[in-house]
Parts: C-alpha cells; structure tokens; sequence
C-alpha cells in the first residue's frame, strides 16, 4: 500500500532534479477562497488576487524545490515592491503579508533560481498581473462573463473568452463552496515560458464543464 502510495504522489509532485519547463501564474478569486477557509479580510476583495508564480513541467504541475535562498525582507529592492505586493498578493487569511509572501518564494521560488532571484521572482509576478492584457476580471465583465449570483457559468466558454483576448489557452481551476455544495470558479491561471514573458498555452485544468461564479461570499 505504501508503495501504491508513493507512486500517486509521484505522479503530482514532480523533483527539483527535473528541469522547470513554464511559469503557472496562479490568480485567486478571493469570494471563492473565503467561502472555504477563515479569511482575514471582511469583505473579501472582489478582484483578482495572486496565489503564486509556480515554476513547473509540461508533464507535472508541481515541482519539489530544495530551499537555498530563503525569503528576506531586508534584500536589496525588495521594500520598493512591498506596496505593490501588498495590494495584488494580498494574505486573505489570518496572517502577515510577507508571512505569505515567504511561503510562497521559500515553497516555489528555489526552483527558478537559477532564472531570477527572489525580487526579480516578485517583480515578474506583479509585471503579469499589473498588465492591462493580462486583466482576467476585465476580460471576464467585457464579456459579459463576471461574477454574478447563482447564474452558472461554462468551462469552455470562459476559457474562450480568456484565449481570445490574451492568445493563449488559461488553465481553470475549481473548488465547492461549502456553504452552496457547488463547483465555484477559484483559480484561473496564465502559464509563461521560463522567462516569464512569453504567454503559452496552459497544459493544466480543474473545472468541470459548469461552475458558479459568485461574487461574494454571501452565497
């Protein structure tokens, strides 16, 4: 059994001895992360927020990264993110900022050092989420397509929506809202080549072929 074990969770985590391969640009929708954990922040921004900038392989979502630099506050550059960081990389749960922010690098960031160190890491993240093309909330209400109440939305037409306006297929993410028992949209996420750059294709996606997609967390 342990060795059934450990052979499914190979196949979801993938070694740092790999080579990371794209960028995953992780955004949350806060109203769907806050229906399910105790979140900080009331009422819970209605935009979306970064979860993360996950380095990863075409064939494994998640990569395994051995720790080298660890997160410093005090690092040369880091202080001139910090307001930007604190409005787009918010911790929606009990907890520091920068608490989250060092999860975040010491868990994802070691496997793209040899790419970028920890303020270039933070740097490429918000240079993603501050541009306008890569505004998903923007794209999702130019399309009639935003959040709403109990309207349900289509995989494949959000998908659509999101690939027509940037070039590239987005990966979608799904979770249940404990408090309505459906499938909520809660991630949606941009992959880039490993400079963090050039928008690809996503290889991963969560959702079922229909979701809600609430506006707060009231439903």
């Amino acid at each position: 059994m342990a060795h059934i074990h450990l052979i499914l969770l190979s196949t979801l985590i993938f070694s740092v001895n790999a080579q990371f391969e794209l960028f995953q640009m992780v955004q949350q929708w806060p109203p769907a992360t806050c229906t399910n954990v105790l979140c900080a922040r009331s009422p819970s921004p209605t935009r979306f927020t970064i979860h993360g900038l996950w380095p990863a392989n075409y064939t494994k979502r998640y990569l395994v990264c051995r720790q080298r630099t660890k997160f410093s506050e005090t690092i040369q550059g880091f202080a001139a993110l910090e307001p930007l960081l604190t409005y787009h990389w918010p911790n929606l749960k009990r907890g520091k900022d920068k608490t989250f922010w060092r999860k975040e690098w010491n868990k994802h960031g070691p496997c793209s050092e040899n790419v970028f160190n920890q303020v270039q890491y933070f740097q490429t993240a918000l240079n993603i989420r501050t541009n306008p093309r890569y505004d998903l909330l923007a794209i999702l209400n130019a399309a009639k397509l935003g959040p709403t109440g109990n309207t349900s939305r289509q995989y494949q037409v959000i998908k659509n929506a999101i690939q027509a306006a940037t070039g590239k297929k987005p990966g979608l993410r799904c979770n249940v809202n404990k408090n309505t028992k459906q499938t909520q949209l809660h991630e949606i996420v941009l992959c880039f080549h490993k400079d963090g750059a050039t928008l690809i294709d996503c290889p991963f996606a969560d959702c079922p072929p229909r979701f809600a997609f609430y506006l707060s967390t009231s439903f």
